[in-house]
């Protein structure tokens, strides 16, 4: 019996199969005997939607996302790569152009917001960070069942910026259409 648990790479572990059972309610049976004290932290990547181990677990929850206030405007805003305003095709989240040979150019990545339509870089990401906060975006199946969200938009400025990440969305999605 275990009370506390990480069980990391989730995603990688075996699905739910007629011969072992449901992959969440065996793992959650090692903790039955600690009752509402127990803690249990389901960490991973998530890969693709329809074999997906992580996504549903996520979706039980309050699917809590971390909001950073705008830069521009001050209205708090989840980042993500693309999004929509309202409902028209104008383009928010992360934003680049392409020279006239359709090379990237570097100094045009930033991130258009989706409450303002403003742009601004990741010049000033960890003040952003610093005041950022986490906040449910949906009602759990279950009191007290929490889940969180983040994406590598968010990694600190020592780490990888927003330009890494849209060098390898270019290289996965070239201008010949083959998709990688």
């Amino acid at each position: 019996s275990i009370k506390v648990g990480f069980i990391d790479d989730f995603e990688a572990m075996k699905g739910d199969s007629k011969e072992a059972g449901a992959t969440t309610k065996m793992i959650e049976q090692r903790f039955a005997s600690f009752g509402k004290s127990k803690k249990i932290f389901y960490i991973s990547t998530p890969e693709l939607k329809p074999t997906s181990n992580i996504e549903p677990v996520y979706l039980q929850g309050d699917q809590r996302k971390y909001f950073i206030p705008c830069p521009c405007c001050g209205e708090f805003i989840n980042l993500e790569w693309k999004t929509f305003v309202g409902d028209t095709t104008e383009h928010a989240g992360i934003y680049w152009e392409l020279d006239d040979n359709g090379k990237l150019d570097a100094e045009s990545i930033g991130y258009v917001c989706q409450e303002c339509g403003d742009f601004f870089d990741d010049s000033n990401k960890t003040e952003l960070l610093n005041h950022g906060e986490w906040r449910p975006t949906a009602e759990p199946e279950r009191p007290g069942n929490y889940s969180y969200h983040i994406s590598a938009l968010y990694a600190p400025i020592y780490m990888d910026g927003w330009e890494k990440y849209v060098r390898d969305y270019l290289e996965a999605n070239p201008s010949n259409g083959v998709r990688d």
